[in-house]
């Protein structure tokens, strides 16, 4: 049994609830993929697939990064 819940969207334009959005930004340790820069909470970020959806991905948080 898994420690916390698991999310999947039910479509691919699903909101990513909160919970899910603090687990990848600490799985991350707040820094951007992109940048490299550390995320503050003044910034707005985005959550994205490491595989995108359109190739082949489904909506599944580890698959998520900040």
């Amino acid at each position: 049994m898994r420690s916390t819940q698991e999310w999947i969207g039910k479509t691919d334009d699903a909101k990513v609830p909160d919970y899910v959005r603090l687990r990848v930004f600490n799985r991350h340790n707040g820094v951007c993929y992109l940048s490299g820069r550390k995320i503050t909470a003044a910034d707005d970020w985005d959550l994205e697939h490491i595989l995108a959806l359109c190739n082949g991905d489904i909506v599944h948080a580890p698959r998520e990064r900040t």
